[in-house]
């Protein structure tokens, strides 16, 4: 249910500080743009409203509803006021058009616009784009993705070049001559690519001051080590990689990050959805929710219930209190939705819950238990 009373962010949240090494500088809190919604006017409301809450940092991608999120942002930003606002959007896929056949072919599907409205807005687009593909995602270890069954084969272009094409188009679409933050987005079997060409460019573009600070984006933790190891980077964002349903950052990735200097922004704490509403028609990492991961959602929502608390909240407070965790992006579609994420945030959760859910199982060890 929409929480509708106003609400409020704590002092503390707001008070920027610097990600990694750079000048760049956020509070605890954003809001992620992958779910920017169909309807233009809700969305300029819940960006407003956003803003008056407080909140400065704003995440997107070109791969966000084929470019509509950086548009609709970019059309929203003389009147949000672009230099209170740090902005991220990311590099690595190509939208370009074919010049054979005039049609988008290199586009990502990934996004599902909030509420049955955006999701045929979206659907239409996916079917006058995009061709079918029978097989297989390349990587047999990558989560389930909206793109099973189209061709995406050549979405993609990690080239140095490739990222300049890529950056002026976000800049136009976001209709600003800077962003803050450029992230590497998801190079899942791209890695070697990514290491050479965006790399090189981002370090190219942070020196010469185009962007702030340089990154990489991914829902895995594997490869975010090799790019900790092997390169200078500023911030990760983390997506459904620290969360009540997986644990794996705290052990895999955020030791190396603080001892590299790297900053953790978070997203996907619900994990696609399942932790929002443990349900068999539920999305788990953009995909259906297998079995297993709704028998792992139910366990924790039991354990959530004796404690009168809702999955939600939990799922929120835990990924939040992680001492790694620089900053937490909630996703929303409208205002009152972004609202109701921020109320749960604050909602009182007793020490017992962690407790019982350390005790079952559900909480591993090594954790921290949020304070």
């Amino acid at each position: 249910m929409i929480v509708q009373q106003q609400v409020s962010l704590p002092e503390d949240w707001l008070v920027p500080k610097a990600l990694g090494r750079s000048n760049v500088r956020i509070g605890r809190i954003g809001l992620g743009l992958r779910e920017i919604g169909a309807d233009p006017v809700r969305t300029r409301a819940m960006l407003s409203r956003a803003v008056d809450l407080g909140i400065t940092y704003f995440d997107t991608a070109p791969s966000y509803g084929l470019g509509i999120s950086e548009t609709r942002f970019g059309d929203a930003l003389p009147d949000l006021g672009r230099d209170n606002l740090v902005i991220s959007t990311k590099v690595g896929v190509d939208l370009r058009r074919s010049t054979r056949s005039g049609k988008v072919l290199h586009v990502v599907s990934e996004t599902i616009f909030g509420g049955p409205e955006g999701r045929r807005l979206f659907a239409d687009r996916v079917n006058r784009v995009l061709r079918p593909r029978p097989s297989p995602p390349a990587d047999p270890n990558a989560p389930p993705s909206a793109t099973s069954g189209l061709d995406v084969s050549a979405l993609c272009d990690y080239s140095y070049d490739g990222v300049m094409r890529s950056l002026d188009k976000s800049l136009a679409r976001l209709r600003t001559d800077r962003v803050d933050i450029l992230y590497i987005h998801d190079p899942v079997v791209h890695y070697g690519q990514a290491i050479r060409g965006p790399y090189r460019a981002l370090q190219q573009l942070r020196r010469e001051g185009t962007v702030g600070a340089i990154g990489v984006g991914m829902n895995q933790t594997r490869l975010l080590r090799h790019f900790a190891n092997d390169g200078e980077f500023d911030v990760f964002l983390l997506a459904g990689r620290y969360s009540l349903m997986d644990q794996s950052a705290a052990t895999e990735l955020f030791p190396l990050a603080v001892e590299r200097g790297i900053s953790i922004v978070l997203a996907g704490v619900f994990n696609g959805g399942l932790l929002a509403n443990p349900v068999a028609t539920a999305e788990f990492d953009y995909g259906p929710t297998p079995p297993d991961k709704l028998a792992h959602a139910l366990r924790l929502k039991a354990v959530c219930d004796r404690h009168a608390v809702s999955l939600k909240a939990a799922a929120l407070a835990f990924s939040f209190g992680h001492p790694a965790v620089h900053n937490l992006l909630l996703g929303a579609t409208s205002a009152a939705e972004l609202d109701e994420n921020i109320a749960l945030l604050q909602a009182p959760i007793p020490p017992e819950l962690w407790s019982d859910l350390r005790s079952e199982g559900l909480l591993l060890e090594g954790v921290p238990q949020p304070a």
